[in-house]
């Protein structure tokens, strides 16, 4: 473990493997600068964006509706090896997704659009959404592809992107019914059948996973059916604003993204609960 000296803190960064060095470095403590030139052989744009001297954390804005365990394990891993410290600040996903805009934060989990290009910009994607129809089972809906949503009245997350495909269908091939509500809302909606579905975003392709998230709000399988493979996947990205400072720190993240790619997807894969 390589640690930082940073004033009274310190931070460990276990990937001295990634820079080719022996654990026999353990017991040597670096300063912030001398670390840094160890990463510019292999992580030139660390350095490159901390050339100004900034230390403070970057802002981080995530969803209070995410699933924390996962994304308190993605951003634990990201700052294994990132030079400036991630510091987290909830709110709901419409602020969070302001936040971004404003340049006030760097968003986390923030799909694509074409508006949203625009005005932002986005790292790499962090993880892989996979979205899922729920319907009810009295019902007996086939619901497999967004074609099959023509007709129907489909709950959604006010501002949430689902895809392009999904997106351009909404209002269209099928109505939106858009609101603030956040799963265990919309799922109450639609089990009082003022909705004929529910398109649910989830950090993997486990049914079995889904099932459970479902049955802790509430709505066991007894009375719901989700659809048999994801309708759209949604890369979710960190974004910002193209025009705030915070826009140099998505390269940083890239990096850190690559190098512990094995581990975050190693978290999404675990059992939720």
């Amino acid at each position: 473990m390589i640690t930082i000296n940073r004033g009274e803190a310190t931070h460990g960064l276990d990937d001295a493997r990634l820079l080719g060095h022996a654990t026999s470095w353990n017991d040597k403590v670096l300063t912030r600068r001398s670390c840094l030139l160890l990463y510019s052989s292999l992580y030139p744009a660390l350095v490159a964006a901390n050339a100004d001297g900034r230390d403070g954390a970057i802002p981080i804005g995530v969803s209070d509706s995410s699933k924390r365990r996962y994304v308190q394990g993605i951003l634990d891993e990201l700052r294994h090896v990132m030079p400036r410290d991630l510091k987290v600040h909830l709110a709901s996903f419409p602020r969070v997704l302001e936040m971004a805009e404003q340049g006030l934060a760097v968003g986390f989990g923030i799909g694509q659009t074409a508006a949203r290009q625009k005005t932002l910009a986005f790292s790499k994607p962090i993880f892989v959404s996979r979205v899922w129809a729920v319907s009810r089972r009295e019902s007996s809906l086939s619901l497999q592809t967004v074609a099959d949503l023509a007709g129907k009245q489909v709950c959604l997350r006010r501002t949430a992107s689902y895809g392009a495909e999904v997106d351009t269908a909404a209002g269209t091939l099928f109505e939106a019914i858009s609101s603030n509500l956040n799963l265990a809302g919309r799922l109450r909606v639609l089990t009082a059948g003022r909705c004929d579905a529910v398109l649910v975003p989830f950090q993997n392709g486990e049914i079995s996973q889904l099932e459970r998230r479902m049955a802790s709000l509430g709505f066991p399988p007894s009375g719901l059916v989700i659809s048999k493979k994801p309708i759209a996947e949604l890369p979710q990205h960190f974004a910002v604003s193209k025009r705030s400072s915070l826009a140099a720190e998505l390269p940083v993240l890239d990096i850190a993204l690559d190098v512990r790619r094995l581990q975050i997807e190693r978290i999404l894969s675990m059992p939720d609960g």
